[in-house]
């Protein structure tokens, strides 16, 4: 993978210009440029990202689908190159804590109220 990313590096040249179609457009602005923070491949002026894009450009022109063309840079690059991961559970590190705060204070009420009715049975 690396070798075929060099070789397209070495081939594209810095003010290489391409008419991508809407599609791929799409892709690339969905792929992170593994250099570059935040950014993805078609915002980035990286040569990464320009051998990236010839990579997308390649891809899409063998009539690969969307989805098929991000599992080809997931397996090569991991989960975490797409930028609208669905399969990502970062939203777990939102939810998780409110839902085990409420559960805490939900059982904190209930034993205290089940206190306070205690004392006044045996009083």
């Amino acid at each position: 993978m690396i070798r075929y990313l060099l070789i397209i590096l070495l081939i594209s040249s810095n003010g290489y210009c391409h008419n991508y179609s809407h599609t791929e457009i799409e892709i690339m602005r969905n792929i992170k440029c593994p250099i570059c923070n935040g950014q993805s491949i078609y915002d980035s002026n990286n040569e990464v990202s320009f051998a990236m894009r010839d990579i997308v450009a390649a891809l899409y022109t063998q009539h690969k689908t969307k989805a098929e063309i991000e599992s080809y840079f997931k397996k090569n690059f991991g989960n975490d190159i797409i930028l609208n991961n669905s399969e990502s559970y970062i939203y777990m590190l939102y939810i998780l804590p409110l839902v085990l705060s409420a559960y805490f204070l939900y059982n904190f009420i209930s034993q205290n109220s089940q206190r306070k009715s205690s004392k006044k049975r045996s009083s």
